[in-house]
């Protein structure tokens, strides 16, 4: 009985001229995907690739973080959970500036594709046997 792993949510501060347009939001938390989670992306996107790279990284956007001080003054993020099951995540991806959105793309790129140098390392390898 295979059981999925624990994900770590990977959290990404929002730059100060857009939490304004954003509510207060001043985080966005992504997790790395699963297959069928880019199954279902891709489903999503009928074969548009345009559309596929905004579907995968709204896929990826799992929660939304408000930062408030404590009395103390230490930063504390209020986390909201996001779930393309239910909405949550294309309310908040239609809701997100454009810069925004794509800061998030851009963010689950550096989670899914891998460095130059790691995807030559991996091409350069190549043996043709048989």
């Amino acid at each position: 009985d295979l059981k999925a792993p624990k994900r770590a949510r990977h959290a990404y501060e929002i730059p100060d001229r857009f939490v304004k347009k954003m509510s207060g939001v001043t985080h966005v938390g992504i997790y790395e995907l699963t297959v069928e989670e880019e199954i279902n992306a891709t489903k999503r996107a009928r074969g548009d690739a345009i559309r596929l790279a905004s579907e995968l990284a709204k896929e990826s956007l799992r929660f939304t973080g408000r930062s408030t001080k404590s009395s103390d003054g230490t930063s504390k993020i209020s986390w909201t959970e996001l779930s393309c099951y239910d909405g949550t995540a294309d309310e908040v991806w239609s809701k997100l500036p454009p810069p925004v959105r794509n800061l998030v793309l851009a963010a689950y790129g550096q989670l899914h594709i891998p460095e130059d140098a790691d995807a030559n390392s991996c091409l350069s390898s190549r043996a043709i046997e048989g």
